[in-house]
């Protein structure tokens, strides 16, 4: 879901132990930096590829990557 120019919700579906799930990372984009705010889970990358690849952003510019949260569901 595109918020304005240069930044993206991305859907990503994923089954956890609570069944399934939707997360939405953030693509935030210029000319030179690719950011990706909270990145997903471990088996995801694929995902996040294409998903990235929809909203016009290709993989290999991704500049950074931002965790916001870890452990909550790890954990359980």
């Amino acid at each position: 879901m595109k918020l304005a120019n240069g930044v993206e919700v991305l859907e990503l579906p994923m089954q956890s132990f609570v069944g399934r799930r939707i997360i939405h990372p953030t693509l935030i984009w210029d000319d030179n930096t690719v950011v990706l705010v909270v990145a997903g889970f471990p088996g995801q990358l694929q995902q996040i590829r294409e998903a990235m690849g929809s909203a016009g952003v290709p993989f290999d510019r991704l500049d950074k990557v931002v965790i916001t949260r870890f452990g909550t569901w790890a954990s359980r």
